[in-house]
C-alpha cells in the first residue's frame, strides 16, 4: 500500500493467542485473537480446504534475516484472482497462525516473507524485518493509545468496507 499501512503481530504460543496491531490509511486497530478464533481463521472459516494446493520449490531459495528460505506457492484452484507466494524457513518452528485459510503445517516452515496478489490490481508483500532471539520482556507492554479495539469479525467487516479483505 505504498507505505500507508503497518502491521505488528505478537504471537503467544503458550497462551495460543495473537495480538495484531494495524495502522491502515490513518486508522489504528487492535485485534485480540483467542485460540478458537485463530483455528477458525486458520481454516479460513471454511473448514474444507481441499481446493488449496501447496507447490514447494526447494531449489528456489533466498536468505531473509540470516535464515535460508525456500519458495512455496499457494494455488487456490477455483480462483484466478488470488495468488500467494511464501518464502519459508524450516529453521523456525511454531504452531502459530500465518495467514487466512493457510494451513501452517502445509508450508513446512515459518514464513519470513509472503506476497499476496489479487486480480493483477493489488500486490502486497509482507517481509520479516527483525528477528531477535534475546529480548526484554517489556516489548510486550504495548502502547495501544489511539488504537480501536475490535474483534476479528469486526476487523474483517471493516476491511471489507475498505475494499479489501483478509
Amino acid at each position: 500500500m505504498g507505505g500507508m499501512s503497518e502491521t505488528s503481530v505478537l504471537i503467544d504460543n503458550k497462551q495460543k493467542t495473537n495480538i495484531m496491531l494495524m495502522s491502515i490509511m490513518g486508522q489504528k486497530m487492535k485485534i485480540d485473537m483467542n485460540e478458537e478464533e485463530l483455528k477458525d481463521m486458520q481454516s479460513g472459516g471454511q473448514g474444507d480446504l481441499s481446493g488449496v494446493e501447496y507447490k514447494h520449490s526447494k531449489d528456489q531459495v533466498k536468505e531473509i534475516l540470516g535464515f535460508k528460505c525456500h519458495k512455496v506457492e499457494v494455488i487456490i484452484k477455483d480462483s484466478n484472482e488470488m495468488g500467494m507466494t511464501f518464502w519459508v524457513t524450516d529453521q523456525l518452528k511454531t504452531t502459530a497462525h500465518v495467514s487466512n485459510g493457510i494451513q501452517t503445517e502445509m508450508l513446512e516452515g515459518f514464513p519470513m516473507e509472503y506476497v499476496i496478489s489479487m486480480a493483477g490490481q493489488l500486490k502486497m508483500t509482507m517481509t520479516s524485518t527483525v528477528f531477535e532471539k534475546e529480548y526484554d520482556d517489556s516489548i510486550f507492554n504495548l502502547d495501544t493509545t489511539g488504537y480501536k479495539e475490535m474483534t476479528l469479525k469486526e476487523f474483517m467487516d471493516t476491511m471489507g468496507s475498505m475494499g479489501g479483505g483478509f
